[in-house]
């Protein structure tokens, strides 16, 4: 049996025609869900990569596994693709995801014979300007200070090309440096010559970044936008403080959302590309497949905390950030079927060695830990005082009651549960009780400057 594991960053469920959304935004997954397991309740078990991936990982939730801030990593031994590589799989990561492919110090890297993701700039030895979009003045003085300023500002002009102006840039600089945000279609290739070569059983993981902001579709998917939209995005710094803080209005945000449909369509055309790959190779029956995202996106909507204004996944426990999509073809399927019951991501290394194994659970977890300590100071900056609505966990679990899926949260001294159905709210008093293990520890180095331009690249920063 082999293993694929597709992620799609930031996808949330509501914006898929998988999930009756208005758009035809997921026409491959739409086909592809009438031969596989589609569980329309699946759950994200946090808001944002890093504790989410670990999670998935691990088969730990969050408050298990300690990993929600950054400076921490997973312990050896303890991700399912380590377990698998001891197994004798070949493995495989494909991502420009720096959380997951090593270009921050997690741990989640482990357990990959082959690893492909992170670029370094077009002169390595200069001033790297990953992540300094909108910070042209901050550029040029460290740029000019550097002890190579000539290649510095030619690494600025890369970037500034790979980012704001793709389609110009020679396909060399977006696909061999970090000029711009590498296109997954080259992870898509990579992962594909990368599977032609094997010859035994193997697992793979691939992370889609498109759906991560910045939202920019290539032109052949950007079906709905405006050029309006286009110069909102290009004008944002960040696209998530600007709007939190309330410096920018809220209503921009259903303009990024046409971008961000485009952005989807075109990571289900490139799931379409591997999949059919598969078929075409003969590889496809006996392969796991399983296609889902790490967490959702925000657009404007308001949190359970007290009515903070949510933008991209920095805070929150909304839907719109923990409801995404999961499809799952075992080996062998022959036919498709829909499972309600909540299903929670926590489940994958369990189906991974056992695909009989489903990812429903009684009580399905998640949780927001809260600001961490990066947008602590992004919260000062923005707003210029502490707000307390952004600290403490808000933790939050699903169950279904007589066909229907409650959700329970519990913030403070707040606690309610909805009906996702009917939209009704009633007191709630589930417990929040967990175990924390003994998988993680302090990062060495912590997070240093070159952490901090890759994270500045993925939009952390």
């Amino acid at each position: 049996m082999n293993i694929l594991l597709i992620i799609a960053d930031s996808l949330r469920a509501q914006n898929t025609s998988l999930h009756g959304y208005h758009r035809e935004t997921t026409p491959f997954l739409d086909s592809f869900a009438d031969e596989v397991s589609l569980y329309t309740n699946a759950r994200a078990p946090a808001n944002w990569s890093l504790p989410s991936h670990t999670s998935i990982f691990t088969g730990l939730y969050p408050a298990e596994h300690g990993i929600y801030d950054e400076g921490r990593k997973l312990e050896q031994g303890n991700s399912i693709f380590e377990l698998l590589q001891d197994d004798g799989y070949e493995t495989g990561m494909f991502s420009y995801n720096g959380y997951i492919n090593g270009g921050v110090n997690t741990g989640l890297d482990r357990g990959f014979d082959t690893v492909s993701g992170y670029r370094e700039p077009m002169f390595p030895d200069a001033f790297n300007p990953g992540g300094m979009r909108g910070e042209k003045w901050e550029f040029l003085k460290k740029a000019l200070s550097h002890e190579q300023p000539i290649r510095s500002l030619l690494n600025g002009a890369a970037m500034k090309v790979g980012w704001d102006y793709p389609d110009l840039a020679p396909d060399w600089l977006t696909q061999e440096t970090n000029a711009g945000k590498t296109p997954d279609d080259i992870y898509v290739r990579e992962f594909l010559d990368w599977h032609d070569e094997r010859s035994d059983d193997w697992a793979a993981c691939i992370n889609f970044m498109k759906t991560h902001n910045a939202y920019r579709p290539a032109e052949e998917y950007d079906n709905w936008s405006s050029q309006e939209a286009h110069d909102i995005q290009d004008d944002v710094a960040y696209g998530n403080w600007e709007y939190i803080s309330g410096q920018r209005p809220i209503s921009e945000l259903e303009q990024l959302v046409d971008l961000y449909d485009g952005c989807i369509l075109e990571v289900d055309q490139m799931i379409s590309r591997v999949v059919t790959t598969l078929k075409e190779r003969g590889d496809y029956e006996d392969t796991l497949i399983v296609v889902t995202s790490d967490h959702g996106e925000a657009f404007g909507e308001t949190s359970f905390r007290d009515g903070i204004t949510l933008a991209q996944h920095v805070i929150g426990a909304h839907e719109s950030l923990l409801h995404v999509p999961l499809l799952v073809k075992s080996p062998h399927q022959e036919d498709g079927e829909e499972i309600r019951q909540p299903a929670t991501l926590t489940k994958f290394p369990d189906v991974a060695t056992d695909p009989d194994e489903s990812f429903t659970a009684e009580t399905v977890y998640a949780m927001d830990s809260g600001l961490n300590e990066v947008n602590t100071k992004k919260l000062e900056e923005w707003v210029g005082e502490r707000d307390e609505r952004f600290f403490g966990t808000l933790w939050v679990a699903y169950q279904e009651t007589n066909g229907a899926v409650h959700k329970h949260m519990k913030w403070n001294d707040k606690q309610t549960s909805i009906n996702l159905e009917t939209g009704e709210k009633k007191p709630s008093e589930i417990e929040f009780e967990f175990k924390k293990k003994d998988v993680m520890s302090k990062a060495e180095g912590g997070v240093d400057e070159s952490v901090e331009e890759r994270l500045a690249e993925l939009g952390y920063r």
